[in-house]
């Protein structure tokens, strides 16, 4: 997404206000199947307020998450860790280095209520954010196995006894 998350977080709290809803500001929900707003058919965080008010919820949490330049140093530093081919490598930290830019700005939205048992969840970031967890995955699924368990011997310096 390339909407300016910075504003469209103060249009959300606006129109939450202006709707009546009550915002808990909670932090990023670990929901472990949540129902998720198709915000690629439907982007109009509006729409998923009205559902929520026609639904009967009565409480609406609010996650917002600025990008941090200690996001970027702990991926590069898992670079160094992680088995890349010497391009692979270069180009994630390079790009790594240019996603420095964007410290501070909002890089993802989400608003969620809970319904009969149920969340239900509107998620927003930016494709910068997109991007930098793109890199992040590809690094840490690149680090190397733990070696401690596939190897009992220990390398023979310890006895199991």
């Amino acid at each position: 997404m390339s909407q300016n998350l910075d504003t469209l977080r103060t249009e959300m709290l606006d129109h939450l206000a202006a709707a009546g809803f009550p915002v808990f500001h909670g932090a990023m929900r670990q929901i472990p199947e949540p129902i998720e707003w198709d915000a690629v058919r439907s982007p109009d965080f509006r729409d998923f307020v009205k559902c929520a008010q026609v639904a009967g919820a009565k409480l609406i949490v609010f996650h917002e998450e600025a990008f941090s330049r200690r996001q970027v140093e702990e991926a590069i530093e898992d670079l160094d860790v992680a088995r890349l081919t010497e391009e692979e490598y270069r180009n994630y930290g390079r790009r790594l280095k240019e996603l420095r830019e964007y410290e501070g700005f909002m890089c993802m939205l989400e608003l969620s209520f809970d319904m009969e048992g149920r969340t239900y969840l509107f998620h927003l970031h930016t494709d910068w954010f997109a991007e930098f967890l793109n890199i992040r995955g590809e690094v840490d699924d690149s680090f190397p196995e733990n070696d401690d368990e596939s190897d009992d011997s220990m390398g023979g310096y310890y006895s199991k006894n």
